[in-house]
């Protein structure tokens, strides 16, 4: 296909590669954001490329555990009333999507993205030399609870029996062992509480420094021929408003006319579309985090999860990233650290942590979608407008498979990995859709 002028808007992990991709097929692409790349939510997550997450997360279906979720006291979870009132038609969506048979079947789907991954971000950390950003040994989750271990080792089972992902069952001594500074129990005015097990998911890579991973790519995109632009899309304007059989973006600083655009904006995705008259279920998930002083004797040398209270703490070139599980709140909504307080109690019982390194705690949005599946390729109706968003928790280790996607597709090429399951089109016409 001859070279074409394209527009990728969104500078985040899933941007850079998209643009990466099609700057490699010859295209003259330019990357525009209103910040340098990496600086929004690739900058502020746990820095897991998740080879081993083939199932995407679910809303839980069990009574007990949606009353304690519906009582906004946990520590994984927490809501706010506006963010239910603003996204209720696609929260609902999500909770029948998270039914046992819907799961599995997205799973399928998901799972091939998965799959390929880690030799998309090998190609990528190889050309822009960026290998010693990385570590290929996994994370270890641990759990509290021997019912709840015993659930996650069954699901370990499967996963790996169904889809081969590698992972390690662990009792308290290995655990202990592998992580010296991880306290065996925590006291507590109860009686106190037990590491009952863990597992080392093996299929995992970590990023010291994920904000600086898509610097780095960005640069590699630039001296492979592409261009980076700092500039506020403030309205994008279809072909046929403009007379010119291209599109027309209206930014801040300047205008910008291509062939195609693609939109890889994340949670902002949406607001760059509507005035188009174009809606998809797009709704955020909010996470909060900060940087400690790693006080262990033995320095934690790769992420560890709470997967009971739900947080996460990752080995950075900064410190010790603390990171909250989700917030459902409007994108925009005043931060609250309530949940960062309190996943910081709880990581203070595990792990000896030391000052606060960061002076205010980073907050950043995920772009999810109710069947928690990404969005990539064209807007039907709309010949050069294409989606690249909607990635949830997993921007961060599914950007450059789908760049490397969506650039073929693009290119008039067939993909190798089939795009229907990830397609605009399974939300139905998207343009003059109800919000």
């Amino acid at each position: 296909m001859s070279a074409r002028e394209i527009i990728v808007l969104g500078a985040g992990m899933v941007g850079v590669s998209v643009a990466w991709h099609l700057v490699k097929h010859g295209h003259s692409v330019t990357l525009i954001d209103r910040h340098v790349p990496g600086e929004e939510t690739s900058f502020g997550n746990a820095g897991v490329i998740q080879g081993e997450a083939v199932a995407p997360y679910a809303i839980p279906r069990d009574p007990r555990t949606l009353l304690s979720i519906i009582g906004n006291r946990r520590t994984d979870v927490r809501w706010r009333p506006s963010a239910l009132l603003g996204a209720a038609a696609p929260l609902l969506s999500y909770y029948r999507h998270s039914a046992a048979t819907r799961h599995a079947a997205i799973t399928r789907e998901y799972a091939t993205l998965i799959a390929a991954c880690r030799d998309a971000h090998a190609m990528m950390l190889d050309e822009s030399s960026s290998e010693h950003l990385v570590r290929r040994s996994g994370y270890i989750a641990f759990f509290r609870h021997s019912r709840a271990y015993d659930e996650a080792c069954r699901q370990a089972n499967d996963v790996s029996r169904e889809f081969g992902v590698g992972s390690r069952l662990l009792d308290r001594t290995e655990i202990s062992r592998t992580i010296p500074a991880l306290h065996a129990s925590a006291s507590r005015a109860d009686g106190g509480v037990e590491i009952a097990g863990g597992i080392h998911w093996l299929d995992a890579w970590s990023v010291m420094d994920p904000g600086d991973l898509v610097k780095r790519y960005a640069a590699t995109m630039i001296a492979l021929g592409g261009n980076v632009l700092r500039d506020d899309i403030l309205a994008i304007e279809s072909p046929s408003a403009t007379n010119t059989h291209r599109w027309r973006l209206r930014g801040e600083t300047a205008d910008h006319d291509a062939d195609d655009v693609v939109i890889a904006a994340g949670p902002w995705s949406l607001d760059l579309v509507a005035p188009l008259g174009i809606r998809f279920p797009l709704f955020p998930k909010r996470g909060y985090h900060r940087h400690f002083e790693d006080q262990a004797t033995t320095p934690l040398n790769l992420p560890i999860i709470d997967a009971e209270a739900g947080f996460v703490l990752s080995p950075m070139k900064r410190g010790i990233r603390l990171l909250t599980g989700a917030e459902l709140a409007l994108r925009d909504a005043p931060p609250d650290h309530g949940q960062l307080r309190a996943v910081e109690h709880e990581a203070r019982r595990w792990y000896p942590l030391g000052k606060t390194i960061d002076e205010t705690p980073w907050l950043g949005a995920r772009p999810c979608l109710p069947d928690m599946k990404p969005m990539i390729g064209p807007v039907a109706g709309r010949r050069g407008l294409w989606l690249a968003t909607g990635h949830g928790h997993q921007g961060f280790t599914l950007g450059p498979i789908t760049g490397q996607l969506l650039a073929a597709q693009m290119n008039g090429e067939t993909p190798r990995i089939d795009l229907a399951p990830f397609s605009p089109a399974r939300f139905g016409n998207l343009t003059n859709r109800s919000p």
